[in-house]
């Protein structure tokens, strides 16, 4: 007797349990649906406000929306040149858009896109710690911490990149290897790979780790070298096909951020040759030199270095750590980027693995203890880096106008240069984008039809102004002076700030008050430059 009610009490607690976890569930997904909306919204509002890029946002546009005109994907706005994109970064995810675009051709599908990839990857790192806590509050305060994570709101916030996409695929593989789901890791591998060309070494990193986890080595071990094959043949062979250098562009000359592995080597063999045969140099630049230290710790804080002590779960992070450790540019690194969005899953898991293990040493430890301590760690960082104007936090965009309105005016320009060929400020790229020749100001100024600029700064400091340009701001002021007093373009429209020239056209009207806000702009920035070179 005595049996059946312990059944029936045991049966009565885990279903109480069930429906607490259900609860933590709804919970997670209005959260997620609430950051869903607010980076939206705030995406929206970046591209109203000119602060999007020609070489982030605009690239993708430019490309997708040829391809839905039954061209590949081309773009001409990187290299100045007509291009396939996947000879510049494998990135096949890009044709799923292509449908979109036949219905509404429009960058709105990109900022919806990643913001939902981005809000989703939170609900496999909720399984996956449900299944390792076996509490729905600690999971919930783990994916909570995920989605404050400083990396990932500023990949959120920043212009849309594929690799976004890759996050919640990368989470799935976490729980696919948790849950011995082969066939679930086989599924993500493929998305994975169409994503971006290193995409591999996370594929081979999942099989490793599949391997290690379930002793299923066979499997395992054959996911990790197809992983492998994928990425070196795809770099070797696949990119150099479609690439009009013949070659992957990281590898090439310094190009502006172009070549970010020419100093290891302008091939993947030479690269691999010199860390096998100088290790000790290469460990000196990447990780003293080039910040690799402080990088790794900005990605390790958040999560008190609890990763270290689950080192095989950071296994499917490898290859974009060492990519990114690698690049001769700090971009990479930056904890404004995106290019970590796909690691932070990963060392969220291997800390979900590596607090459990210090769950054994008493109750301060406890593994909702540890979960409060990430988190309220993650709100902190997440506060102070968040690109929002919260009192206090750094706000690196400052943008003039966080809620931008729909600017009409672009439109206007839009219908002055019609379809023809535009240099156009980079900042304001992503507004015109979808044409067959645009290239980036100052290119191809003298052979383009029509030079498209914005006389103002999108940001409230000059910080970000370069960034914006994509060139030194006074740089940019005396070759908007150069036009003006040339022969080749005459101003075919003028509403400040918004300046249209033509090339071959005659008309000097406006000139005179055009300049004046030239001038008063070269002011302003120098005040601006020199406030902050003070701080």
């Amino acid at each position: 007797m005595r049996s059946e009610n312990s059944g029936v009490h045991q049966e009565t607690v885990l279903h109480s349990m069930r429906i607490h976890n259900d609860n933590w569930h709804i919970i997670l997904l209005i959260v997620c649906f609430l950051f869903f909306c607010l980076f939206s919204l705030l995406g929206l509002w970046r591209h109203w406000g000119y602060l999007t890029s020609i070489n982030d946002l605009g690239s993708f546009d430019q490309v997708v929306w040829m391809a839905s005109r039954g061209h590949s994907l081309v773009n001409t706005s990187v290299l100045s040149m007509p291009m396939n994109w996947l000879g510049f970064h494998f990135q096949p995810i890009l044709f799923a858009f292509v449908p979109l675009y036949k219905i509404i051709p429009s960058i709105n599908w990109f900022v919806f896109a990643q913001s939902a990839a981005l809000a989703v990857t939170a609900w496999p790192i909720f399984l996956f710690a449900e299944r390792i806590t076996a509490s729905g509050k600690v999971a919930f305060m783990w994916s909570l911490a995920y989605l404050c994570n400083p990396f990932v709101l500023n990949a959120a916030a920043w212009d849309f990149h594929p690799v976004s996409i890759s996050a919640p695929f990368i989470a799935l593989g976490l729980l696919a290897v948790e849950r011995k789901q082969m066939s679930l890791l086989l599924f993500v591998s493929l998305i994975l790979l169409a994503c971006k060309e290193h995409m591999g070494l996370a594929v081979a990193g999942l099989g490793l780790l599949y391997g290690i986890r379930s002793r299923a080595w066979a499997m395992g071990v054959g996911l990790f070298v197809t992983g492998i094959a994928a990425f070196v043949l795809t770099i070797t062979l696949v990119m150099p096909s479609f690439s009009v250098a013949g070659q992957h562009p990281m590898f090439g000359e310094n190009i502006e951020q172009l070549g970010r592995y020419s100093w290891l080597g302008e091939s993947p063999a030479e690269v691999i040759k010199k860390i096998l045969l100088e290790p000790v140099a290469v460990s000196k630049t990447v990780f003293v030199d080039l910040g690799g230290f402080d990088y790794i710790f900005k990605l390790m804080g958040p999560f008190l270095l609890l990763p270290i002590i689950a080192l095989p779960w950071i296994l499917p992070a490898a290859g974009d750590l060492i990519i990114n450790l690698l690049s001769s540019v700090p971009l990479p690194r930056s904890l404004f980027s995106y290019h970590s969005v796909t690691i932070v899953p990963v060392l969220l898991v291997a800390a979900i693995h590596g607090s459990q293990k210090l769950t054994r040493y008493g109750r301060l430890f406890s593994s909702e203890k540890i979960a409060t301590y990430i988190l309220l760690m993650s709100l902190f960082l997440g506060y102070v880096h968040a690109p929002l104007p919260f009192p206090g936090s750094k706000n690196k965009w400052d943008p003039v106008n966080t809620i931008a309105n729909y600017d009409d005016q672009a439109a206007i320009v839009r219908d002055v240069i019609g379809t023809a060929s535009a240099s156009v400020q980079a900042n304001i790229g992503t507004h015109f984008s979808q044409r067959e020749l645009i290239y980036r100001y100052p290119r191809k100024v003298g052979e383009a039809d029509f030079v498209v600029l914005r006389l103002e700064n999108p940001s409230i400091s000059n910080q970000t102004l370069p960034h914006h340009l994509q060139m030194d701001p006074a740089e940019y002021l005396g070759s908007v002076s150069k036009l003006l007093n040339g022969e080749k373009y005459g101003v075919v429209f003028w509403d400040d700030p918004w300046l249209i020239l033509r090339r071959g056209h005659k008309s000097s009207e406006h000139a005179r008050n055009i300049r004046i806000k030239v001038e008063n702009l070269r002011e302003e920035w120098e005040v601006n430059k020199n406030e902050i070179a003070g701080q």
